[in-house]
């Protein structure tokens, strides 16, 4: 793809990026004859995957197109300048109308993604969440701070959560398991500790732990990690769609011809 005009940055990153994340999206649900990875149990992944690369492009050409009616507009001589910004401001109102709807299906898409993912591969919260729930896992909470306070280092406490994970899953614990293997809460407990530079090392014992009862479980729990990787899986879309995209949207809205300068520089072609 290239770019009508002076490259804008910000529109070469959202190109690079949107593609290499279908690609690697493709590339993790399809293998390379196109057979689907991961069998009937990413069924449902799969089918609410596969409108979104039509989506993203339904995004672009809305740019695209919104850059060429600019251009048609600000270059019309029987327009006066008070009425060619009355029309950017109708045109550009409609087209960001239409992105900010598609965006929103398919960020709502992609978290649901992970959300099924999630669902397959670690224990799920035990329901009812309700008030009875919410005391036991504060004492479930302060158990493990217990065990997990005296320690010295990071490797210590991704080993001692490994264990209790393990010790979990052996003595069918759902609570403990969903806290331990899937909340935010060993997260949190760590960065606080100032041990994030083990959370790496924490999925990964995470994992393995899964994996040992139900070695099945490997090949999901490698594409779940691929899709959920925040530089080069699916959260890399919040951030293109709702920052990326708006920055773009600005540029293109406020461009004016200039001698250096003749036509948006945010147009995709």
């Amino acid at each position: 793809m290239s770019i009508v005009g002076q490259p804008n940055p910000l529109v070469q990153v959202y190109d690079r990026l949107t593609a290499a994340l279908v690609a690697t999206v493709q590339a993790t649900l399809y293998d390379a004859d196109g057979l689907r990875i991961g069998g009937s149990s990413l069924a449902n992944v799969r089918t609410a995957w596969r409108p979104v690369p039509d989506q993203l492009a339904t995004i672009e050409k809305t740019i695209t197109d919104l850059g060429t009616a600019i251009l048609a507009t600000v270059t019309d001589g029987d327009l006066t300048p008070d009425a060619r910004d009355r029309r950017i401001v109708t045109i550009s109102d409609t087209a960001w109308t239409k992105i900010t709807s598609v965006s929103t299906s398919v960020l709502d898409t992609t978290a649901k993604i992970l959300d099924d993912l999630r669902g397959l591969v670690y224990p799920t919260r035990p329901t009812p969440a309700d008030a009875a729930q919410e005391a036991a896992l504060t004492g479930l909470k302060q158990d493990v701070r217990m065990s997990l306070d005296p320690l010295d280092s990071g490797d210590d406490a991704v080993r001692r959560i490994g264990e209790l994970l393990a010790r979990a899953l052996a003595n069918n614990d759902a609570l403990a398991s969903w806290l331990l293997a899937a909340s935010d809460w060993t997260t949190d407990y760590m960065t606080a500790r100032r041990f994030d530079d083990r959370l790496d090392s924490l999925h990964r014992t995470v994992d393995q732990t899964i994996m040992t009862p139900s070695p099945d479980t490997a090949e999901l729990i490698s594409i779940f990690r691929t899709l959920s990787n925040p530089q080069a899986g699916l959260p890399v879309l919040d951030l293109l769609l709702n920052s990326t995209l708006a920055a773009i949207f600005n540029d293109l809205r406020s461009w004016r011809p200039t001698a250096s300068q003749p036509t948006p520089s945010a147009v995709f072609r």
